[in-house]
């Protein structure tokens, strides 16, 4: 009866929790830094909404670099942001958000000389780029934007969020998203 009481009161409280605004979220856009211009982004979020101003917010950001720069690295990032909402009517409000991020770079699509392996961005080896376990930083994160509530459960969303801090070929970064917001 003991057990039976337990999971009953486990259950219901994992019930209020997933009850007490949750919410999951993803967007597409475009992403730029230092370096390059133009590449294509996508992030996942979810988060925790304490009330209808405040929530703590994990989210991942991929941004997959494009052109013909001389250093030419996708980015993934894993954040963690505590996020303020001013809602303005039912169906809108502005957000912002800061946190931290740790950004893990991909591999440098750099000319190849082959010969000298120096780190020069113009003539670089391949090797010499394609080592990234030293090019893993943190970051912080800010963000901002817009939501528009499409029902009482689903936002559409235009966010901007700026990773910066660190040092590293590739400098800040800054992403556009349109994306969809579902709390449950």
């Amino acid at each position: 009866m003991k057990k039976l009481l337990a999971v009953l009161l486990a259950g219901s409280s994992l019930m209020a929790f997933a009850d007490a605004d949750l919410y999951i979220g993803g967007g597409a856009g475009a992403a730029w830094n230092n370096v390059n211009t133009g590449g294509f982004t996508f992030r996942l979020n979810g988060g925790y909404n304490f009330n209808d101003y405040l929530a703590v917010e994990l989210g991942t950001t991929n941004v997959a670099q494009s052109g013909s720069a001389a250093l030419n690295q996708n980015m993934q990032f894993w954040d963690l942001s505590v996020k303020g909402t001013l809602p303005l009517a039912d169906s809108f409000g502005l957000f912002g958000q800061v946190g931290g991020a740790y950004g893990i770079p991909g591999v440098v699509a750099a000319p190849s000389n082959g010969a000298n392996g120096t780190t020069n961005p113009g003539n670089a080896s391949e090797e010499a780029f394609n080592s990234t376990t030293n090019q893993d930083r943190w970051d912080m994160l800010a963000g901002a934007g817009v939501q528009f509530n499409l029902t009482k459960k689903t936002a559409f969303t235009l966010g901007d969020y700026y990773y910066f801090g660190s040092t590293n070929v590739q400098g800040n970064t800054n992403v556009l998203l349109a994306g969809i917001k579902y709390n449950f």
